[in-house]
C-alpha cells in the first residue's frame, strides 16, 4: 500500500508570500489552504503499486462446481425472512522477532468495515476469540509455496481461516490477498491470506471473502482480456458471469483517473467497436485506486448470499473449549439468563425460531393494536427494549425516564413494558416489506442507548431493523450459536466472555 506523498509547494512558496501586495498575499494564503486540504485529503487516498490486490485463482475443479449451480443461481430467490448468519473465523496473526502484523484492534477495526458490506445480505462475520499468533520470521514474509507447512498445524476445521501476514509473494508476484473458491459442499480449502498493509484499506478484506463466497474478478477468468461484450449480450458466459456488471477489461493507474473514471481507450471484442465502459468502484474490480471501491452490486449480492446458504453451510462455530464445570462458573460471573413475552391485547404472541430470529408469520397485527412486552431477568446486568421498522426507524421503549436501568440478579426479576400501565401500540406506517420488530437487549454493560438509536437511524442504507443493530452493536453480539435457546417460548442464556450483549429479536407483521 502506498499513499500519495504530501507536496512541499507550501514550504518553498511561504518564504516569499510577504514580498507580494496585501491582495496576492490573501489569494496566495487562500491558494495555500486549499492546496493544504488537497495534500491531506490525497493522504487518505490509498494506491496500490509494486502488488496486486488478489492472488485468487480458479482450478477446472471449482469452475466446474460453481457451473453446475448456475441454473439454480438464476432460480434463486431471497428470502422473505432472513435471520442474521453469523459465520466463524479463526484469525492467525504472524509475527517475526520485531513486530506482529497486526493487534487485535487492527483486526476489529478491519472486521467492522467488512461487516458494513455483508450486512447487506444478512451475513456478519465474527473473529473467535482466541487469536492464534505465530511467531516465524520465514512465514511473516509468506511465499505461497510454504502454504501448507504453515497452515497444516493451524488450521481450525469448518471456519474461516484468516492469516494475516508481513507480506505474501508467489514467485515474483506480490498480493495484498487470496482465497479459494469451493469445490464441493464439504471439504474445502477454507483459508483467507492478508498481507498487513492492506487489512486496514476496507477493501482487501471485502475482496477476498467475495471470492471466498464464489465472486469472480469484474476482469472474468481470462488472464487476458475480457472476451465480454459492453451491450451485455453474453454476460452470462463470458467475464465475471454476472450481467449487472460492466464489461471490465482490466484497470491500471493510467486507466483511472483520481476521480476515478475511466480513461482507458480501449474497445471489446465484439467488433463493433463499442467502448469499454468499467465500474471502477466496484469492490471485485482490480482498480489499484483503492479509494475508489466503495461497493457489492444487487446481483454480486445475491450469489453471494445463494453460497451462504447453500455452498458454505458446513461452517460452524466449534465447541465450547470450557468444561461444564468452567462453564458454571463463568456462567454464574457474566452469565446472561432472560425470557421474553408479547402480549398483544393480553394474549402472548406465538412464535417460531429460525438461527437468532423470532418469527410470528402466522397473523398480521394492524395499526392501533394494543401490546405489551413481559419480561423476566434472571442475572446481573443492563436491559434495553427497542421497535421499529424499515420506514419509522427504531424508537426506545426500555428504558424510559425514571425506569430501572440495572438489575443485581439476585433473584428472578419480571416486569412489564411499559411500566405505566398504558399500553403500547402498532404503528400506523411501517416498510414496504410489512415487518416490524421488537428488540430487548440483554447486556452486561452499560451502553448509551440513546446515542447507539441515533447512529442506527442515521444509516442511509435501505436497512431493516435487524440490519441496523448488527451494522452499529453487532461485534458486541453474542453469535447465536454460542447461546443457549429454551424449546418453549423466548428463552434465552448466554454468557458474555467475548461479547457482552444478548440479543432477542421478534419479527412480526403488519398488513
Amino acid at each position: 500500500m502506498v499513499f500519495v506523498k504530501k507536496s512541499t509547494y507550501y514550504l518553498t512558496m511561504k518564504s516569499h508570500v510577504f514580498s507580494f501586495g496585501k491582495s496576492t498575499t490573501m489569494f496566495l494564503g487562500l491558494f495555500l489552504l486549499l492546496l493544504t486540504n488537497t495534500v491531506l485529503l490525497a493522504q487518505d487516498q490509498k494506491i496500490l503499486k509494486g502488488k496486486k490486490i488478489s492472488g485468487t485463482v480458479t482450478s477446472d475443479g471449482q469452475l466446474a462446481f460453481l457451473k453446475n449451480h448456475q441454473e439454480a443461481l438464476k432460480k434463486f430467490e431471497v428470502p422473505t425472512s432472513i435471520s442474521m448468519m453469523e459465520v466463524p473465523v479463526k484469525v492467525h496473526i504472524i509475527k517475526n522477532s520485531v513486530a506482529e502484523s497486526a493487534s487485535i484492534d487492527d483486526v476489529k477495526i478491519a472486521f467492522a468495515k467488512l461487516n458494513k458490506y455483508f450486512i447487506q445480505i444478512y451475513v456478519q462475520f465474527v473473529p473467535l476469540g482466541d487469536y492464534n499468533y505465530i511467531s516465524s520470521d520465514k512465514y511473516y514474509s509468506f511465499n505461497k509455496e510454504d502454504e501448507n507447512a504453515l497452515c497444516a498445524s493451524n488450521d481450525l476445521k469448518n471456519v474461516i481461516n484468516l492469516y494475516i501476514t508481513g507480506s505474501i509473494a508467489d514467485g515474483p508476484l506480490h498480493f495484498c490477498g487470496y482465497t479459494y473458491y469451493p469445490e464441493n459442499l464439504e471439504n474445502n480449502t477454507d483459508r483467507i491470506f492478508l498481507a498487513q498493509d492492506c487489512l486496514a484499506d476496507g477493501v482487501s478484506l471485502a475482496r477476498q471473502m467475495g471470492h471466498y463466497f464464489t465472486l469472480f474478478s469484474t476482469t472474468g477468468l481470462q488472464s487476458s482480456e475480457t472476451k465480454e461484450w459492453v451491450n451485455g449480450e453474453n454476460c452470462e458466459i463470458e467475464g465475471d458471469l454476472i450481467c449487472d456488471t460492466p464489461a471490465d477489461p482490466g484497470l491500471e493507474l493510467s486507466s483511472v483517473d483520481e476521480r476515478c473514471g475511466y480513461i482507458g481507450k480501449r474497445q471489446d471484442q465484439s467488433g463493433r467497436k463499442r467502448f469499454y465502459k468499467p465500474d471502477t468502484k466496484n469492490l471485485m474490480s482490480d482498480n489499484p485506486r483503492l479509494y475508489c471501491c466503495d461497493h457489492f452490486t444487487e446481483q454480486q449480492y445475491q450469489k453471494m448470499l445463494y453460497a451462504a446458504i447453500h455452498l458454505r453451510t458446513y461452517l460452524n462455530f466449534p465447541k465450547s473449549e470450557y468444561s461444564k464445570r468452567q462453564l458454571k462458573v463463568l456462567a454464574e460471573e457474566k452469565g446472561l439468563d432472560g425470557q421474553v413475552s408479547i402480549l398483544m391485547q393480553g394474549r402472548e404472541m406465538s412464535v417460531t425460531r429460525k438461527g437468532n430470529l423470532y418469527l410470528n408469520d402466522q397473523q398480521t397485527y394492524s395499526a392501533g393494536t394494543t401490546y405489551n412486552i413481559a419480561l423476566v431477568n434472571k442475572q446481573k446486568g443492563y436491559i434495553y427494549v427497542l421497535e421499529g421498522d424499515a420506514e419509522r426507524g427504531i424508537s426506545l421503549q426500555y428504558p424510559m425516564k425514571g425506569d430501572k436501568v440495572f438489575f443485581k440478579g439476585d433473584k428472578a426479576t419480571d416486569f412489564i413494558v411499559p411500566a405505566n400501565l398504558e399500553y403500547l401500540k402498532v404503528d400506523e406506517t411501517t416498510g414496504e416489506d410489512g415487518k416490524n420488530h421488537i428488540v430487548v437487549l440483554f447486556s452486561k454493560k452499560q451502553l448509551r442507548i440513546e446515542q447507539l438509536i441515533q447512529e442506527m437511524n442515521s444509516i442511509e442504507e435501505s436497512m431493516d431493523v435487524v440490519q441496523r443493530i448488527y451494522m452499529v452493536i453487532g461485534t458486541d453480539l453474542i453469535p447465536s450459536k454460542n447461546l443457549t435457546y429454551n424449546k418453549n417460548g423466548i428463552q434465552v442464556q448466554g454468557v458474555a466472555s467475548d461479547q457482552q450483549i444478548m440479543p432477542v429479536i421478534i419479527q412480526f407483521k403488519q398488513p
